[in-house]
């Protein structure tokens, strides 16, 4: 079943047009099909009650799995107040295929080798699309792409430096965050690998990405690989910093702050242009998405903080909007969709459970073998980064490897967990690209 389940993970970013299906309701993909035929086969076995199919109670992995789960089971019974059923239908199909995802990994991926296996899968595919990308940008050759939509100024052919990647991906920010997910990966490879020639490739190929995400121009992305170096470079510091000290520096930042809100007249200036900006004429980009996330807050107020229901904020928009927003109706903006969407519980749920997952992996480098910690700090410095990348996205509920890569991340951390609480050394295997002991508990249970 493992090797089904990295077979789904890899199909994931074959996108939706490489090796689908066209239909009436939506694409059929091979990871569309793998992730429903897994969930079935995976019935099967519950009905059978099959010994290694364990949920671990007490654990964050198993809390992180319990929040997508109760995230999707609200998502259904807000079809009750959803007023658009078609749009909660669509938006439920994209939910439960990447709450399924998670799940599956949890589920299947059992042992350190599965684990291994499923991070060089993943790390496979995220370099043909990021050679692909590069021979996009280089020939100009864009076989997927709309040109009408990327080109549209026709400088392509003209100006080779005005290409921008985008592959597989309906826009270029989404495969600038699939870029930003790829980072990690690669660096585990640089720090893992024996060998010189090794090192140097995955130098390489770290730069290559960092490059096509320059030139995707996407500049929160940007920023936010700034964001995933700056906390990768920190974590290799030993910081004792008291919390009297935290609080005090907070303090400083708020205050510098507002002092260069007060005496920055361009700061300000766009400051308040953005907060009080009400006509309908002359709205600049940032105006336009602020205005997005003011007219969903009153949404959510309207709600009583329920939410609009699972795919329903775009209709809203376009029936209540309040702010002009020029007929732009995407949110664009991840955190919102969720607070909007499905509420504040859900909201609450996830925030917490996103903090955890950086707080445990934190916890668990302090317990875990020296060469294990680049794969804690690695993804540490991810979701840090993620928070703000993923704000550019038009819809990440679209972003099908998003629910996967997560996926990795839990099981990971639940892998690490029985690790720390389960000290029952075996014998030595490979994880990654370095060896490692296993241990007795996870290669049985």
């Amino acid at each position: 079943m493992f090797l089904l389940v990295i077979m789904m993970a890899m199909a994931v970013f074959l996108g939706t047009e490489i090796l689908a299906i066209p239909s009436p309701i939506a694409q059929i993909t091979l990871y569309r099909v793998l992730v429903f035929g897994l969930v079935g086969l995976t019935g099967i076995q519950l009905v059978m009650k099959q010994d290694h199919l364990y949920i671990h109670p007490h654990r964050v992995s198993t809390f992180a799995v319990g929040v997508f789960a109760f995230w999707w089971i609200w998502a259904a019974f807000s079809g009750v107040w959803s007023f658009d059923k078609m749009a909660w239908m669509q938006n439920m199909f994209l939910l439960t295929l990447g709450v399924s995802a998670i799940i599956l990994i949890y589920l299947h991926i059992r042992r350190w080798e599965h684990l291994k296996y499923l991070m060089l899968g993943i790390w496979f595919m995220m370099t043909l699309l990021l050679i692909y990308g590069a021979i996009e940008i280089t020939f100009n050759f864009y076989p997927l792409a709309d040109l009408s939509k990327l080109d549209k100024y026709g400088t392509f052919d003209a100006n080779p430096l005005s290409r921008i990647p985008v592959t597989v991906f309906e826009n270029q920010n989404d495969y600038a965050t699939m870029l930003l997910a790829y980072l990690p990966l690669n660096m585990v490879l640089y720090q893992e690998s024996e060998r010189g020639p090794l090192k140097l490739i995955a130098l390489m190929l770290t730069v290559i990405a960092v490059y096509l995400i320059y030139r995707t121009q996407s500049r929160l992305v940007l920023l936010s690989t700034m964001i995933f170096f700056g906390i990768y470079l920190l974590q290799q510091f030993k910081w004792h910093v008291p919390r009297s000290g935290m609080r005090k520096m907070m303090g400083l930042v708020m205050i510098l702050g507002v002092i260069a809100i007060l005496f920055i007249p361009t700061l300000k200036n766009s400051i308040v242009r953005l907060m009080f900006s009400e006509g309908v004429y002359d709205l600049t980009g940032d105006e336009v998405r602020f205005n997005l996330w003011r007219n969903g807050l009153l949404f959510l107020a309207q709600t009583l903080g329920i939410g609009v229901g699972a795919g329903n904020i775009e209709p809203w928009m376009v029936v209540n909007g309040f702010y002009s927003t020029e007929n732009i109706v995407n949110i664009h903006n991840w955190w919102l969709e969720i607070l909007v969407a499905y509420g504040i519980v859900v909201f609450s749920l996830y925030c917490v459970m996103y903090g955890l997952l950086i707080h445990r992996l934190n916890v668990l480098r302090y317990h875990q073998p020296k060469e294990q910690h680049i794969i804690n700090q690695s993804l540490i410095a991810f979701l840090v980064a993620y928070a703000f990348a993923s704000i550019t996205s038009a819809n990440n509920m679209l972003i099908e490897w998003h629910w996967v890569y997560f996926g990795l991340i839990i099981c990971y951390i639940k892998l690490s967990e029985l690790q720390i609480y389960h000290q029952l050394e075996s014998t030595p295997v490979e994880f990654g690209f370095i060896k490692r002991r296993s241990y007795e508990y996870i290669n049985n249970y």
